[in-house]
């Protein structure tokens, strides 16, 4: 048994594309790049970690098939499935959505299929549209997942579709007031007094992306109600849950597409599917071990890595440590990677036999769009890994480093543009070692996340469950 960290690089592809316009071929990386000469390149994306061919990954996904040791078939795609069947009113009767006579419909208004679809709201507005008198779409901008500033695009097709439909757009604010996850009330709170209250604007499109339009409500008579029912359509969680947990202090009606929370007083439409025999499951049989990440993607590598599970499995420890509380990362793009790194070291030395940790900042860094600042966020981000495997040299531990989805490696798009969102690039899996090299050189494969579970228990010497259809790692990197 050897006793083994695994850290993930959140939002940490790799590609050549636009070297000179590429963090990872401009910011000082000594470590990764000595590493890369261990390292392989897995894939992160599309039907690798279930989702739809050619669909870019994200966090959820990632951790969620990191953990399970498979590939799981994803939320957008079980919803997929059931509209496509035509059975998502099936769902809607289950749920007693049709017995009210106004619903507000609220989420995210976005193509990127990270934290929703908009077909998912079109379908949910073609079943309720002759069975509710009034439904009401209170949309949030995207701008992270899509292009920064595309929302007029999405507003426009929505605005078209509920033409000769009883829907109507109520409101629209940006993704960083409605969906903020780091306890930041006051944007949670400005979100809701806007939906809920009643006076009228126009929306401001003059903000630099579209995730910071200011919370405006376009129509009088779309304003939530507590006797109306209100629908959250997002499918991710994580972001969802302050908000509702916000609606939940004065309203009743509330349904939420999926399980944000097994403790919430809430109807969801679809139950969540937990993995059974994920890998913290696996090793809580036989050995401790230690979770830890900040604020931003603690959710990640706990309740998603451990295959929708809320509480900690046995001789599971959490550490999580405080994301900063500004505006914008890209004022901190270190954010609290060094902390990070310290509890990582701390754990090392308490001999603890598994250590899985979330380096949030190539992700968060990337999402802003500020190039600088993602090169000093990978910079930072390099430093600690390096003094985290002197730690893990002294005290004979394996160190592993792989990635959950791509993101910081591209920084533009082909036009030029900022890009903010994630990539469909492939992500690094690495099994640190003294070695020589001085740039990238990486051999590529056709592995993916579900791989990385396996290779774990391989080094922990522990036996690899059937429901497991991956494969260790081991082998391709010796």
């Amino acid at each position: 048994m050897r006793k083994t960290l695994l850290v993930i690089l959140d939002g940490f592809g790799y590609t050549t594309k636009l070297k000179h316009k590429n963090p990872l071929f401009t910011a000082k990386l000594p470590f990764l790049k000595r590493q890369s000469k261990n390292g392989i390149l897995i894939y992160a994306h599309g039907e690798h970690v279930g989702l739809q061919p050619d669909q870019m990954g994200n966090s959820e996904v990632g951790h969620l098939t990191i953990g399970a040791g498979r590939i799981i078939l994803q939320d957008i795609m079980r919803i997929n499935k059931v509209i496509e069947e035509n059975a998502l009113v099936n769902y809607l009767n289950e749920a007693k959505v049709f017995e009210n006579d106004t619903i507000h419909f609220v989420g995210l208004l976005s193509d990127g299929g990270i934290h929703s679809h908009i077909l998912h709201l079109k379908a949910l507005i073609k079943e309720c549209n002759s069975r509710i008198k009034n439904i009401y779409i209170h949309c949030i901008a995207d701008g992270r997942d899509t292009a920064p500033r595309s929302f007029e695009k999405y507003f426009t097709d929505i605005e078209n579709f509920c033409k000769g439909t009883s829907a109507k757009i109520a409101s629209v604010s940006g993704r960083y007031f409605s969906m903020d996850r780091n306890e930041n009330t006051e944007r949670i709170e400005e979100s809701y007094k806007m939906m809920t209250g009643d006076k009228e604007g126009i929306i401001n499109y003059e903000v630099s992306v579209d995730e910071n339009i200011k919370p405006v409500l376009l129509l009088k008579e779309g304003s939530i109600k507590k006797e109306d029912s209100v629908f959250f359509f997002n499918f991710r969680a994580d972001r969802m849950k302050q908000i509702v947990r916000r609606f939940m202090k004065e309203h009743k009606n509330i349904y939420t597409m999926m399980v944000y929370d097994e403790e919430f007083q809430v109807t969801p439409l679809f139950k969540k599917e937990k993995v059974e025999k994920c890998l913290a499951q696996v090793i809580a049989t036989k050995l401790n071990q230690c979770h830890i990440a900040e604020t931003e993607k603690f959710a990640h590598v706990t309740y998603f890595l451990n295959g929708n599970e809320i509480i900690p499995f046995e001789n599971e420890k959490r550490e999580i440590v405080e994301s900063p509380r500004v505006k914008n990362y890209e004022h901190t793009p270190e954010m609290s990677t060094r902390q990070v790194g310290e509890k990582i070291i701390k754990e090392i030395q308490n001999n603890t036999p598994f250590i899985v940790s979330n380096i949030a900042s190539p992700d968060m860094i990337g999402h802003t769009g500020n190039y600088s600042a993602t090169c000093r966020a990978l910079e930072i981000t390099d430093e600690v890994l390096s003094m985290v495997y002197d730690e893990c040299k002294k005290n004979e531990y394996t160190m592993v480093i792989t990635a959950d989805h791509g993101n910081c490696e591209e920084m533009f798009d082909d036009k030029g543009g900022v890009a903010t969102k994630h990539t469909k690039n492939k992500v690094p899996f690495i099994i640190c070692s003294d070695v020589t090299n001085d740039d990238w050189s990486f051999k590529d494969t056709e592995y993916g996340l579900s791989d990385v579970a396996p290779t774990i228990l391989e080094l922990l010497s522990l036996e690899q469950p059937k429901e497991m259809t991956g494969k260790s790692l081991l082998k391709i990197l010796k």
